[in-house]
C-alpha cells in the first residue's frame, strides 16, 4: 500500500473494453480521472494492473468489464 493520502496524489489505472457501446461514459471516466488524480496508468490486461495493484504500485483501479472472460479477474 502507498502512502498517498490523497486522491490528488493518487496513480491510478484504467481498461478499456472491448465493446464500446457508450463512448460519452468511458470519455468522461477518463476525464475525471486525469482531472482528480496524478496520474494514470493502462496495462495490457488486468493481470499486471491488480498485480501493480496489491503490491502498492498504484493506488486504485477502474475498468468497464463487459466480455466474460474479464470478470474473474476484476
Amino acid at each position: 500500500m502507498t502512502d498517498r493520502r490523497s486522491p490528488a496524489d493518487a496513480i491510478d489505472s484504467t481498461g478499456f473494453p472491448h465493446v464500446r457501446p457508450d463512448i460519452d461514459a468511458l470519455a468522461e471516466r477518463i476525464r475525471q480521472l486525469i482531472t482528480h488524480c496524478q496520474g494514470i496508468r493502462r496495462a495490457c490486461s488486468p493481470a499486471p494492473t491488480l498485480a501493480w495493484l496489491a503490491s502498492g504500485r498504484l493506488d486504485a483501479h477502474t475498468e468497464t468489464c463487459t466480455h466474460r472472460t474479464s470478470r474473474p479477474a476484476a
